[in-house]
């Protein structure tokens, strides 16, 4: 009775799975470059998200300390929270913070004071689209005990070629800056092969503003 039954032959699937994988191959390259370019756009946001917190931190001089400076930290909302992004007053309240807690996440100094801007190889707690960030104060002035006269901010891939190919920085000029990895001014090698993290001092001051 199982005689009449037909089946897929051998040559039927081969030719099944050779198309399979002619469309995986053309869709994947695609799909990887569609989630890059979304990245890269989220990291520029972030950068201009960063420019109006410090701009706000600044104009408002939400610390209290009568002094207009700007920030150098992303902070939480826990000590040490106060003259930081998220909590710059350090009262706990919701409406006092400048950025949400993906910034703080995001931050390869989460809640430390400052950062030297250079963390080749280091990685924070939870990426933000595929990017980590980090406080720059090797391009800027610190006045007396004021805090800072200028400020910077840099967004690096947490795997080069796969989250991400460029570096992003913003300076109070508010020109978002950017840079293929391994490819700067200030760049100390090629683009890691293995996807590790890229390293932040290829992004400066000195970078030349995002096409």
């Amino acid at each position: 009775m199982f005689r009449n039954n037909k089946g897929f032959t051998l040559i039927e699937l081969l030719v099944v799975a050779a198309i399979i994988g002619i469309l995986l191959a053309l869709a994947i390259p695609n799909l990887l470059k569609s989630r890059i370019s979304a990245n890269e756009a989220n990291a520029r946001k972030m950068m201009q998200v960063l420019r109006d917190a410090e701009a706000e931190y600044f104009d408002q001089d939400l610390n209290d300390d009568s002094t207009l400076n700007y920030s150098d930290a992303i902070g939480t909302v826990i000590n040490p929270g106060i003259n930081t992004l998220r909590d710059p007053a350090d009262t706990d309240d919701i409406e006092d913070q400048l950025v949400d807690s993906t910034f703080t996440n995001a931050d390869i100094n989460a809640g430390a004071s400052g950062g030297d801007g250079t963390g080749i190889g280091n990685a924070c707690a939870i990426e933000k689209a595929g990017y980590c960030i980090v406080h720059d104060n090797t391009d800027t002035v610190i006045v007396g005990a004021s805090g800072f006269d200028d400020y910077g901010w840099k967004a690096s891939p947490v795997s080069y070629n796969k989250t991400g190919r460029r570096n992003f920085a913003i300076y109070s000029d508010g020109t978002i800056r950017c840079q293929i990895q391994g490819t700067g001014p200030d760049a100390s090698g090629n683009p890691s092969p293995n996807g590790t993290i890229g390293d932040f001092s290829q992004i400066s001051r000195l970078t030349l503003a995002c096409n």
